[in-house]
């Protein structure tokens, strides 16, 4: 083994540890981080009105708001890691996805410029 060889290895190593560390203390932890925030602001909810109270309400919302859209943008890549990993066989379960993916992405009415509604093929 050369010494390029061994800086490579050393360098995918760190790399390994770091997404190791980084998946586990920020997507592992994201449940109980939503909890603690949810929980955190119904215990701020409780308290008498103030304007400390107040501010302290908006940053732990706003908090809350960013995990909760972490926690979709997780779920939603997982869902389309799922979808190449197992999307390409010709399954029940493949046509359920396909299924529900046209329901979602179809258009069942327009609005013109002129406000009038549009709900059939011309």
């Amino acid at each position: 083994m050369d010494a390029r060889t061994g800086k490579v290895g050393d360098a995918v190593r760190e790399v390994g540890a770091d997404l190791w560390d980084w998946s586990r203390n920020i997507l592992g932890d994201l449940e109980k981080r939503i909890s603690r925030v949810k929980k955190k602001l119904e215990d701020c909810r409780r308290r008498a009105i103030s304007e400390h109270k107040v501010a302290r309400e908006e940053i732990l919302k706003y908090k809350f708001k960013k995990l909760e859209a972490q926690k979709e943008l997780y779920w939603h890549q997982r869902a389309q890691t799922h979808w190449l990993q197992k999307g390409d066989r010709n399954t029940k379960k493949f046509h359920g996805f396909a299924s529900e993916r046209r329901r979602r992405n179809r258009i069942r009415r327009l609005v013109g410029d002129d406000g009038v509604e549009v709900k059939e093929e011309r």
